[in-house]
């Protein structure tokens, strides 16, 4: 069994460097500096002490490319960069495309566009590749990064209410409206009418209750899912909320993504992401005293 790993991640640019840290277990990265020494020395006196404090297992650098893939002149830089990390530091360092961030968009040749880019792009590399093992993942600390991702999230938003998809986010919706002292404010869905594959699947065995006993209208909703895969069944939560009011924001909240996305949905909060190979599924179960765990299993839907 593998352990968590920390990972820093570097945007290499010629006035500064933005860096990030993420943990593999948990799939996020969140942006730590902008190092804005342009003498090689300083600037590498600058990330050893961030090696020494974080004690990272691999550094990556993000490498820029034109749209079409062709290399320029940033794109030997930032590897010679990264020799100079391997060299100086002797931990591994693995370059990540970069082509497709934002962030990573010159707004001359060499320069980021400003301070904010820098670990912005970094934290979308880390992301990108910060895959766990599906057989890796621990739900209860996948919880408590996701739970504090949530309170940070709704902090100052207008009308908090917590809205969880039967059956496994429903079991991660009230266990944050515990945790965030929004019972009052708690809601369930089951989308089984609202699914596009109605018609042809027909019903499950098992349907259950909606409950929203608060006003929809207005509201800040997170909407909890406890795997996101297609987008399918956030794209049939959805119309099921506006069914009873226009809310004035839906965030998406997710345990774990295991991509393999069929329509344009993303999570605003996601504790780990994930790849399973084709016919599995991730499975979330709940014990008696409330504690969440994660089991891969065969697809047989």
């Amino acid at each position: 069994m593998h352990s968590p790993e920390t990972v820093l991640g570097f945007d290499f640019g010629i006035k500064r460097v933005g860096v990030a840290m993420g943990n593999t277990m948990i799939g996020q990265a969140t942006p730590l500096a902008v190092i804005q020494s342009t003498v090689n020395d300083a600037r590498f006196a600058e990330i050893k002490a961030l090696i020494d404090k974080w004690g990272p297992t691999k550094l990556v650098v993000g490498l820029p490319f034109h749209p079409d893939g062709a290399e320029h002149d940033m794109t030997a830089r930032c590897r010679k960069f990264a020799n100079q990390l391997n060299g100086r530091f002797n931990l591994p360092v693995v370059l990540v495309d970069e082509r497709y961030s934002s962030a990573m968009i010159p707004a001359k040749r060499g320069e980021i566009i400003d301070d904010r880019a820098a670990p912005s792009s970094s934290n979308n590399t880390l992301t990108n590749m910060s895959h766990t093992d599906p057989q890796l993942l621990d739900a209860e600390a996948l919880y408590a990064s996701l739970l504090e991702q949530v309170k940070a999230g709704i902090a100052g938003a207008n009308e908090p209410a917590i809205v969880g998809i039967h059956s496994g986010g429903a079991w991660i919706a009230e266990r944050l409206a515990r945790d965030l002292n929004l019972t009052a404010r708690l809601g369930v869905l089951d989308v089984s009418f609202y699914r596009d594959d109605y018609a042809k699947k027909g019903l499950p065995h098992e349907v259950k209750p909606t409950h929203i006993g608060f006003d929809v209208s207005g509201a800040s909703i997170v909407l909890v899912d406890d795997v996101l895969y297609t987008g399918r069944t956030t794209r049939a939560a959805i119309n099921e909320l506006f069914d009873y009011g226009r809310p004035a924001r839906i965030m998406l909240a997710s345990l774990v993504d295991r991509g393999e996305r069929q329509l344009p949905v993303a999570a605003d909060f996601v504790a780990a992401h994930t790849r399973c190979a084709p016919g599995q599924a991730l499975r979330l179960q709940q014990t008696g005293d409330g504690k969440f765990s994660l089991t891969l299993e065969q697809n047989h839907a």
